[in-house]
């Protein structure tokens, strides 16, 4: 298994999954998931599956295109072959994201909402990636259903792109995943403790399993603790700046993304303001880099 400096686990930790939102997933959070998701990212070639479809905004949210662009970005520096899969819906989102780290659009393909099951398995088996990586992701209940954070069945607004994670492990392909709330796919490793913690929204979570599940409280800070970790054990340069941060905001809302929270275009991430988003990038800069962050 690959090797952080003895600090950096914990430091993620605190920065990422302090239950800053109230929302209690993140309070299950082991600060081993940073280096044991270090295997998953040292594959060759990756999937990394993204996108959050709200339909009252009929438009995608403001968690997910960020934290899978920069992660993206950051693999493909190391020389990994990455691509970014969603909905069709969320990929006018995406892309422009990617744009201000430099993506080129082909690096992102969407589905429709409707796609058939058989033919997901088509393409995976089709396709073999060597790893795939979840992010802000929903995922299907016990019931075959998928629910916000709201409770409400939004099924007709997902493509099951989790069915991925679910074909996964007999084709030996390992599964990394981060998620904010327990109804994203891979948080079903989680499900039965997590479940004990949430009340009524029990009925909400995932039960799609990941080989390393990493819920914290904002599922992009997931993908920028991510790329630290890879930049603190590659020496290379891999994290966003703030500035790349404020752009990616700005894109988003030009794009009509959303608040995930409030379901209206804004400058914001689950409620978290574009001051709170370049703090914390600011703050793994500084884990990494020191003072030169």
């Amino acid at each position: 298994m690959a090797r952080l400096p003895d600090a950096l686990p914990e430091a993620l930790a605190a920065l990422t999954a302090s239950d800053r939102p109230g929302r209690r997933a993140s309070l299950l959070h082991d600060p081993r998931c940073w280096e044991e998701a270090l295997e998953v990212l040292s594959r060759p070639s990756l999937w990394i599956v993204t996108g959050f479809f709200v339909p009252e905004a009929q438009a995608a949210e403001t968690d997910g295109p960020p934290g899978a662009c920069v992660l993206a970005r950051a693999l493909s520096r190391l020389g990994t072959s990455v691509r970014v899969f969603s909905d069709e819906a969320c990929l006018g989102v995406l892309r422009e994201t990617g744009a201000v780290l430099g993506l080129p659009p082909d690096w992102f393909r969407g589905f429709p909402f409707h796609v058939p099951e058989e033919d997901l398995r088509v393409f995976l088996r089709r396709e073999a990636p060597g790893g795939l990586v979840y992010l802000e992701r929903l995922g299907r209940t016990p019931e075959g259903v998928c629910r916000n954070m709201r409770g409400r069945d939004v099924s007709p607004w997902v493509a099951p792109l989790d069915l991925w994670a679910l074909d996964a492990p007999s084709r030996g392909i390992p599964v990394a995943a981060v998620g904010d709330g327990g109804n994203e796919a891979g948080m079903g490793t989680l499900r039965e403790r997590l479940a004990s913690l949430v009340g009524d929204f029990a009925s909400a979570l995932s039960c799609i399993p990941s080989d390393v599940p990493i819920p914290v409280d904002v599922s992009n800070w997931g993908g920028y603790a991510l790329t630290a970790a890879l930049e603190a054990s590659s020496g290379a340069d891999l994290l966003h700046t703030p500035e790349e941060e404020r752009e990616m905001l700005h894109a988003m809302k030009r794009a009509g993304g959303v608040d995930g929270t409030t379901r209206a275009p804004a400058l914001s991430v689950d409620g978290f303001g574009m001051d709170d988003q370049v703090a914390l990038v600011r703050e793994l800069r500084a884990l990494t880099r020191g003072p030169r962050g």
